[in-house]
């Protein structure tokens, strides 16, 4: 990915091509907003997973066709799922990072009412964010999904 700074006031987002921006006003006032004290140790894994979650969209091809039918909502937890999955690659833990992650629901966001900015409920981003991290910890795919209980592995075609 490259990263550029950009002159927008916009919040961090990644774009098609493998492109992620971000904007330091911006972040700074994030940052205010959501009082994350001055200090690196807590601003620096934070920041990793902001740009984690960017990230996830480039490598999940949100941008793709094959993606236009996944709600914004869905698509933004999967970008979650990829933070916390990245996050424990990294060897980051995220004691540090859920209290302020949840403050990034749409609750406290006011994309409620917008539904192209919805990224879920506090609850659900950090759901989506330890999920990742627990499937990277238990060493599986960062998309896994598991089985259904009960659920024979055959088609009903190939069972016959």
């Amino acid at each position: 990915m490259r990263v550029f700074e950009s002159v927008d006031p916009l919040p961090p987002h990644a774009r098609t091509g493998g492109c992620l921006f971000y904007n330091t006003p911006y972040m700074q006032a994030l940052f205010e907003h959501m009082m994350v004290p001055d200090r690196d140790y807590i601003r620096v894994p934070l920041l990793e997973a902001i740009v984690a979650h960017e990230i996830g969209h480039e490598m999940h091809d949100d941008f793709g066709s094959q993606r236009e039918d996944l709600s914004i909502e869905t698509r933004e937890l999967q970008a979650d799922r990829f933070a916390g999955y990245t996050l424990e690659r990294l060897h980051i833990g995220l004691d540090l990072i859920t209290p302020y992650y949840g403050l990034a629901g749409d609750e406290f966001t006011g994309s409620q009412a917008i539904p192209a900015a919805r990224h879920g409920a506090s609850s659900q981003r950090i759901a989506a964010l330890k999920h990742g991290w627990d499937l990277a910890r238990w060493h599986l795919p960062e998309d896994y999904v598991a089985p259904i209980e009960g659920a024979s592995p055959l088609s009903d075609s190939q069972a016959r």
